[in-house]
């Protein structure tokens, strides 16, 4: 299905989400780069798209949800995937393991599907189209497509 454009910059965002996991999955298996640098690149990404990522959705998606839909064990659910992705990049320290990068990955990877393939599924079919409307409105007020589309670096 295609994305309503309410959704898609958190959809793009999400593909750069992606593609920090390839990046970091294909380095480690190639041994193309030091884990150090990898869990750099994981801290900068963390501090640079994905905080503020996961803020318009705790902050305008998530309570909108609520608002026209109540309360969604789905929310939760994401809520904590949050909570847990951000103690793991937090806890990436200067010398991780690779087993601590790829479980970082992992679960970004399954986060991101849980909201493209579920959440996301679910907000087009369940939400009325001016609901739809008032959501892209309030995310690009909290500046949601104004976030530049930053590539991620190889």
């Amino acid at each position: 299905m295609l994305r309503h454009p309410s959704l898609q910059p958190l959809s793009r965002q999400h593909h750069h989400a992606l593609a920090l996991c390839v990046l970091v999955e294909r380095a480690l298996h190639e041994g193309n780069a030091g884990a150090a640098q990898l869990a750099r690149q994981i801290r900068e990404h963390w501090q640079r798209e994905l905080r503020p990522h996961f803020r318009l959705e705790e902050e305008i998606l998530l309570p909108c949800l609520e608002r026209e839909l109540g309360p969604w064990d789905l929310c939760r659910r994401i809520l904590d995937e949050h909570r847990e992705l951000e103690r793991r990049a937090r806890a990436l320290g200067p010398s991780p393991q690779q087993d601590e990068l790829r479980a970082f990955t992992a679960l970004l990877r399954s986060h991101v599907r849980l909201e493209e393939n579920e959440l996301f599924e679910q907000i087009q079919a369940r939400l009325s189209a001016p609901a739809l409307e008032r959501l892209g409105s309030a995310l690009a007020a909290a500046g949601g497509p104004a976030c530049p589309n930053r590539g991620i670096s190889e």
